[in-house]
Formats: structure tokens, C-alpha cells, sequence
């Protein structure tokens, strides 16, 4: 529900436009019909903050503040794993398997490497000076 303006409470009609020029006019009219209020502004809101103030000056209406939040509120922080002491443990282990899974690959590696040579020697031995085999 919106809160009644300062103007409706004291018992004034409110006529807020723009004019061709770009400026805001406002009019407060009373009960009888008179105009009390008649003026001129650059904005919509310098229009209804003036009023305002006039209506409080002259007809002694209670002021109501509101107050308005000027940035947005700050987002939760969102749960994204674990804290980051585990975090730095959970890295720690990853590394240490990750190590010993590359001793065990420079290792089946160094094997493979040993079992090439091996072979490349015995087809060596095999061939003849030409690089094809030798019939016997």
C-alpha cells in the first residue's frame, strides 16, 4: 500500500505535469478550490520535494522519513567447497598422489626405454649390411 503524501494528508489536490519546455509544474488546490500552490521546476522531483516542503511549512503535516537504501544490499556469500584449509590439504594430497604416479611412470618408462633398446640391438644383429635380413 503506498503511504499518503504529505499533500492528500493536509487536504490537498495535487496536479503534477510537464510542460513543453521540459520544466515540471505543480498545483496544490484546497478543499474550496483555491490554488494555494502554483510552481514552476526543472525536474519531476525537485517539483514534489519543493511541494513537499511548503506543504510541511504551511500545514503542518507530519513528516513521515523514509529512507531509501542508496546501493544494493551485499549478496550472501555462497558455500563453493571446501574452507580453504582443506582446500590447501585436499591440493596437497592431489600433488602427492599425482608425484607418486610419476615416479611409477618415469619408472615403467625407464623399463620400456631399457626393453627399445634391447630389441633395437637384436634387430640390429639381425639384419645385414644392406638393412635387410639375412636368409640363412
Amino acid at each position: 500500500m503506498a503511504r499518503a503524501s504529505s499533500a492528500s494528508r493536509a487536504g490537498l489536490d495535487v496536479k503534477l505535469g510537464q510542460l513543453k519546455d521540459g520544466t515540471w509544474r505543480i498545483v496544490l488546490t484546497d478543499s474550496e478550490g483555491s490554488v494555494v500552490y502554483d510552481r514552476t521546476h526543472n525536474t519531476e522531483i525537485m517539483a514534489k520535494q519543493r511541494s513537499r516542503e511548503w506543504v510541511q511549512e504551511n500545514y503542518q503535516v507530519e513528516v513521515q522519513e523514509v529512507h531509501r537504501p542508496t546501493q544494493r544490499a551485499k549478496a550472501k556469500p555462497r558455500n563453493l567447497g571446501p574452507q580453504p584449509t582443506h582446500l590447501i590439504q585436499m591440493m596437497r594430497d592431489r600433488a602427492d598422489d599425482n608425484e607418486e604416479k610419476a615416479i611409477q611412470m618415469r619408472a615403467s618408462a625407464d623399463g620400456l626405454e631399457a626393453e627399445a633398446k634391447r630389441l633395437r640391438e637384436a634387430a640390429d644383429s639381425l639384419e645385414g649390411p644392406d638393412g635387410q635380413s639375412q636368409s640363412t
